[in-house]
């Protein structure tokens, strides 16, 4: 009965705008729930390690299909050079040598190999290339044409085939055989052609007859005489007794003109006479033609 009153008291209380008298039991505390933590932003995937590059192919290349005689070098050569074509100098060539000689000769407006040439043309080319075969070729600008001396010789290791191994224009030879005739000069040894003396001077001349190979004509040559062979000490030796100068030929006679008098012996304070007709004589010269 009691509780019914009470509670009747409450609601005429709250009908009348009173505060309850008792405090609503607390909520039983609700538990915070935890801070949902902000979910870290999507990060991309790593990206996997990029793949070494692979190294850059070389520059192409022509295939360079060795050349098989020695002809067929020449001309390829020849070609590139009347068109200007350096890679194509290098393929019958060797790179440096076809690059260069393409520019040297840039002003070339035709070229043609003309035929072989004779070992000769080009004086010990196969103590450096012993299996070496020349060509004649012409290069034409537009002014003059020259005769070109080209030497073909097959690779070292065999796999290059035929290939240019130098040339020679007209300057280059005329230098050489230049050369080669001086060399030849300094090693050769007077030569000497034999006979007998046919006069005595005679307005500045002699005569001789020879036995051997003859002189020409503008040859300055010394005339020796044999020392006749009863003379002590010096019989049968020779003696040079004027230097002369080949002034005409006829047959194997020979006409000297003496340009001095080499030996001045005296006996008994007269001059010997050195010209006795019929005595050995030798003309001997450093020039060649003798």
């Amino acid at each position: 009965m009691r509780n019914y009153s009470l509670g009747l008291l409450s609601l005429v209380l709250v009908a009348c705008g009173g505060a309850p008298a008792v405090a609503p039991p607390p909520r039983a505390p609700v538990a915070a729930s935890p801070a949902r933590e902000s979910a870290p932003a999507p990060t991309a995937a790593p990206a996997a390690p990029a793949a070494p590059a692979a190294p850059a192919a070389p520059a192409a290349t022509k295939a360079t299909t060795p050349i098989v005689n020695a002809e067929d070098a020449a001309r390829a050569f020849v070609e590139a050079i009347a068109k200007r074509d350096a890679d194509g100098a290098a393929r019958a060539s060797s790179e440096d040598f076809g690059r260069g000689q393409v520019r040297v000769y840039a002003g070339v407006t035709g070229a043609r190999v003309e035929g072989p040439a004779p070992l000769d043309a080009w004086p010990h080319i196969t103590l450096v290339y012993p299996k070496a075969s020349l060509f004649w070729a012409t290069f034409t600008t537009n002014d003059h044409s020259e005769r070109i001396l080209l030497s073909v010789a097959p690779g070292d290791d065999g796999a290059r085939g035929w290939a240019v191994a130098g040339l020679r224009d007209e300057a280059e030879r005329a230098a050489s055989a230049k050369q080669a005739g001086d060399l030849e000069k300094e090693k050769s040894p007077p030569r000497e052609a034999k006979g007998k003396l046919l006069t005595k001077p005679a307005k500045g001349s002699v005569k001789v007859q020879l036995e051997s190979s003859l002189p020409s004509v503008g040859d300055k040559v010394e005339l020796l005489r044999r020392v006749d062979p009863s003379v002590p000490f010096v019989g049968g030796s020779w003696l040079v007794i004027a230097d002369t100068e080949v002034t005409g030929l006829a047959g194997r006679t020979v006409t000297l003109k003496i340009l001095a008098e080499k030996s001045g012996v005296q006996v008994n304070g007269r001059n010997v006479d050195h010209y006795t007709p019929g005595v050995p004589i030798v003309l001997r010269a450093p020039a060649t033609r003798l």
